[in-house]
């Protein structure tokens, strides 16, 4: 019996019926396109520039103090599609700190004539750094754990940076929003900050950016739902050819 429909589970036409059934539950069971929210004129506020050498000759700051910024746009979110306005929604992190050249996995190096350089920010706190407001009042607070800047070359003035965090905690007023952010990254509550440059506002760390955010379900996300996909059309294959069978 298990021999017959393992030879019939193999079977081309099953195995198109396969494929097909897969295609169409992930298609219903994921979305398919990166959930955003854009930001502009977002703000950031850097202090303490005795880092190793940055670009031009410039030195890198060692402290990342706070990145704040309000949506200007979104794709994804059902909850702005009707009711909440995304203008209203803001955001701010706050307390990484520039790990050193060569420190455990650290990313940080100065940038060559010939080569990229990377600013390399963590924060290693229990506590949350990071808070989503809808017109002032809080509605979710996690962790930015790191962000890391890049430039080409020594000369390159066009700094971009891409940021990680993870969503933990909600209040009864953002609670809509936390489960968005569960069912939109597939359980893991994480988002990716994208910043597209750094322009200096102030001699004294100041710098305004665009960019947005980004929340997607993890490669393995994808791949376990496929597998319990996989496994249930199996499962009621064999059902049905068993009960055939009989």
């Amino acid at each position: 019996m298990v021999g017959r429909v393992a030879h019939l589970l193999l079977h081309p036409v099953m195995k198109k019926d396969l494929s097909l059934a897969i295609a169409s539950l992930l298609s219903l069971a994921l979305p398919a396109t990166a959930a955003t929210i854009g930001f502009v004129d977002g703000n950031i506020h850097t202090s303490n520039a005795s880092g190793p050498i940055w670009v031009g000759g410039s030195t890198m700051y060692t402290q990342f103090d706070t990145g704040e910024a309000s949506g200007s746009s979104q794709s994804g979110f059902a909850i702005f599609d009707g009711g909440y306005d995304i203008t209203l929604l803001s955001w701010e992190f706050t307390g990484l700190s520039l790990m050193g050249v060569g420190v455990g996995d650290s990313v940080t190096q100065s940038p060559t004539l010939g080569g990229p350089g990377y600013e390399d920010y963590r924060y290693s706190g229990l506590d949350a750094n990071l808070g989503f407001f809808y017109d002032g009042e809080l509605w979710v607070q996690g962790r930015v754990t790191r962000f890391v800047s890049e430039v080409e070359h020594y000369w390159d003035f066009g700094a971009t940076g891409i940021g990680w965090a993870v969503i933990e905690d909600y209040t009864a007023a953002g609670e809509d929003f936390y489960n968005a952010i569960g069912s939109l990254s597939g359980g893991t509550y994480q988002l990716t900050f994208y910043a597209y440059g750094f322009d200096p506002v102030d001699a004294l760390g100041h710098f305004q950016s665009d960019g947005h955010i980004e929340v997607v379900p993890e490669p393995s996300t994808y791949a376990a739902i496929a597998g319990v996909l996989v496994l249930g059309f199996c499962l009621a294959r064999r059902r049905v050819l068993g009960a055939k069978a009989v």
